[in-house]
Order: structure tokens, then sequence, then C-alpha cells
């Protein structure tokens, strides 16, 4: 026999008041947590870090007075903001500083501040590219290449790099030409044209690259 309509009714009725309360519970676990209550307030603070919201992440974390959190937390976000805001205010250097400064202040969050530990590496490839291209502008060929390195340390998928590096590997070629058209020149002080100019093309390429080791073949017909 099937079941009386009016008792399949109620029992559809009483599965959807039982999940219903499940949902309300949800939402006050919720809701306590956002509000810094003693059942998840430090878990609200940490989710609403790793997901940016800085300023409730704090508030949440000085409501629950956890003082250690909230002194970690403000280290690195002041830290990150000043960066971020020195580098849109083209303050290179400052924006360095305070970059580094919140690498520092990440590792004292452990994985709490791993969601934007890549962002801040991001914006410091973004200053030493910047550094990169002013010593470029000024010739400093072999410091460039420098910044240009670390650049590419922080941020390795910069693609503007690859450009710039092509380009100091044909200025490297360029002063070891210079050096082989006549070994024997000296400065005024008696130093080896040769050898200076195949010093600073050394330092303008990469060690494992085929130029590198061109350019220490060469050294030996300096004179």
């Amino acid at each position: 026999m099937s079941e009386d309509p009016s008792k399949t009714i109620e029992r559809l009725r009483t599965k959807i008041r039982e999940l219903q309360a499940r949902l309300d519970a949800r939402k006050r676990t919720w809701t306590s947590s956002r509000a810094g209550g003693p059942s998840g307030g430090r878990m609200g603070a940490v989710l609403a870090f790793a997901n940016g919201r800085f300023d409730e992440a704090l508030a949440l974390a000085a409501r629950r007075q956890d003082k250690t959190l909230h002194q970690k937390m403000k280290a690195f976000v002041v830290a990150f903001r000043g960066g971020s805001s020195a580098y849109s205010q083209r303050e290179i250097d400052k924006a360095t500083v305070r970059l580094n400064e919140a690498l520092v202040r990440a590792q004292a969050l452990g994985g709490l501040a791993q969601a934007h530990v890549g962002k801040v590496h991001e914006l410091l490839g973004l200053c030493f590219y910047s550094k990169g291209l002013l010593e470029l502008g000024r010739q400093q060929y072999s410091t460039a290449f420098t910044y240009f390195s670390v650049a590419k340390r922080h941020s390795p998928q910069l693609t503007a790099l690859r450009a710039q590096f092509e380009a100091l590997e044909r200025k490297a070629k360029e002063l070891m030409r210079r050096a082989t058209q006549n070994p024997s020149e000296r400065t005024t002080d008696g130093r080896s044209f040769c050898k200076l100019h195949l010093l600073n093309a050394a330092r303008m390429v990469r060690r494992d690259s085929k130029t590198y080791k061109q350019i220490e073949k060469t050294r030996g017909s300096c004179r």
C-alpha cells in the first residue's frame, strides 16, 4: 500500500525543518566568527586577512584581544600598504625598503600571509626592474644587470626582463669585439683596455651563458 499523502507531506516538512535548523546553526557560527566570538574570533580574523580584508581582520583580532596576532598582522599591513603606495608614487627606493620589510613581517605570520607574499615579490620585481632601467639610462650596464637579475628572482614571470637581458648581452659582445681589436692598447695609467672591456662585459651577462664563456676565453688574448 502507498503511504498516506498527508503523512508524506508531514515527513517532508519535518525534513525541511531539520535542514533549516542546520542552516541557521551554520549562520550563527559564521556570525560569531565575524563578530569575534569566542568560538571563531581568531578564525574570522585569519580568514579576513587571507582574503585581503585587512581592516576587518585587524578589527576582529583587536576585538578578541589577541594582541600578538593583531600586532603581527598590523606590522605586515603597514609595511605592505606603505610599499604599494610608494611604488604607485614612483618612490622606488622607499617602496623597496617597505616591501622587503613586508616579507620579513610575513615570515613572522607563518602561513597566514602566504596569500599575499606573491604580490609582495611581484612589486619588488617591478621596483628592481625600475632601478635597472634607471641605471641603463646612465650607461651603468653592470649595475643594471644586477638589478634586472634581482628583479627576475622576485618576479620570474616579468616578461619585460628578457628584452633588457638581450640588450645587455649585445652590449657585452660589443665590448668583447673592442677588446680584441687592439689587445695591447692601454689607459694613461698603464691598465689594459682589453682587460677592462672584458671585465665590464663579464659583469653584464649570466655566468652560465655562452657569451660569458667566450669572454673568459678571450682574456688570454689581452696583452
